[in-house]
């Protein structure tokens, strides 16, 4: 009797220590799923990290070159510049140490070409010239047909280089800076010249040369400017 309660309670420890045992390894065998979930969710999480960043959008670095015509372009148009309009109106300020006066002008170019051309002392405000011609107007060609200061930029000599854009008149206009020749230097009095002129036609907007002092020599300055507007010929 006493060897069979023995033997029960020997069998009843067992079996509660089995189920400690299992119950234990139950909650082990639980943690380690949760380990492995954690595990495997933080590492999907990295790899969705990693294609993010892989797809970052990131915004362009500013440019720094600037979009300036080409020197051949613009050589061109100054040479053709009465390809790109119709009619050209406005006025323009000359001035040398010897000269200073207001040229008022109207061109028509095409199949029945007109100008009139009016020139003013800008001082004394007295009537120098006053043209009227059906052909393009020699007095105020320097403006609206610039071949000549086209001439000037020589490509074998390299001696000038555009340098920059801005808005002149509310138009575009492209800035080109130089060296004057060995003969313009002495009809100028002067060794470098700047020109604005006008992006889309290659008329003239100014012009001026300036010595070693970097002192002003001459000036050619548009005053106003309208292009294909109609005009009324007298």
């Amino acid at each position: 009797m006493i060897t069979s309660k023995l033997d029960n309670e020997m069998f009843e420890g067992n079996v509660k220590t089995m189920f400690k045992i299992k119950r234990t390894g139950i909650i082990f065998t639980v943690i380690i799923g949760c380990i492995i979930t954690v595990f495997v969710a933080t590492k999907s999480l990295a790899n969705t990290i990693k294609i993010d960043q892989s797809n970052k959008i990131t915004l362009p670095e500013k440019q720094t070159n600037h979009s300036y015509p080409t020197s051949l372009t613009i050589k061109e148009k100054m040479l053709n510049a009465t390809d790109h309009y119709h009619t050209v109106q406005g006025s323009y300020l000359h001035k040398t140490p010897t000269r200073d006066v207001i040229s008022e002008f109207i061109v028509e170019v095409g199949e029945n070409p007109y100008s009139h051309v009016k020139i003013i002392d800008n001082k004394s405000g007295e009537i120098k010239k006053d043209s009227i011609s059906n052909s393009h107007a020699q007095d105020a060609t320097i403006i609206t047909y610039p071949q000549q200061i086209a001439a000037w930029l020589n490509d074998e000599t390299k001696n000038y280089q555009i340098i920059s854009n801005e808005s002149y008149l509310n138009r575009d206009s492209t800035i080109i800076e130089g060296k004057l020749d060995a003969l313009l230097s002495q009809k100028f009095n002067g060794n470098l010249f700047k020109i604005w002129v006008d992006a889309e036609t290659g008329v003239l907007f100014k012009l001026i040369t300036v010595n070693e002092k970097n002192e002003e020599t001459s000036k050619l300055e548009v005053l106003k400017i309208d292009f294909n507007k109609d005009i009324r010929q007298k």
